[in-house]
This record gives structure tokens, sequence and C-alpha cells, in this order.
């Protein structure tokens, strides 16, 4: 069983990383899990558009969802 699938020349993650400094730094602990999904969703949908080069002229990231 593969954990990338390929596509169209773009490869998705069958899972969403989380940073462990969400996870263990005190700054964060007040968070809910499902805010540190939607955070690390958000992430990676914006490095998808990254790396695809979807910016405006002052290389503002668009993330789309």
């Amino acid at each position: 069983m593969s954990l990338l699938k390929t596509s169209n020349n773009i490869t998705y993650n069958s899972y969403v990383p989380i940073s462990k400094s969400l996870l263990y730094k005190d700054e964060y602990k007040n968070l809910s899990s499902g805010a540190k999904i939607l955070y690390e969703y958000i992430v990676d949908r914006w490095n998808l558009s990254k790396q695809n080069n979807y910016c405006n002229k002052k290389s503002e990231v668009y993330a789309f969802f």
C-alpha cells in the first residue's frame, strides 16, 4: 500500500503531518486538536500553492481550498 498517490504530476499525501511544536510547546497546549489539524491543513495547501507558483506580483502565495 502506497502512502503517496500521484495524479497529473501532483503528489498528494494521504495524511497531514503535525508539527511537534504544536504538540509539545506550552504556548499551544490550549489549542484544540481540531485547531491544530486545521492549521496544518492550511499550511499543507499553502505549500502546494507555493510549489505551483500561485502568487501575485508581490510574491504573496494564494492558498486554494
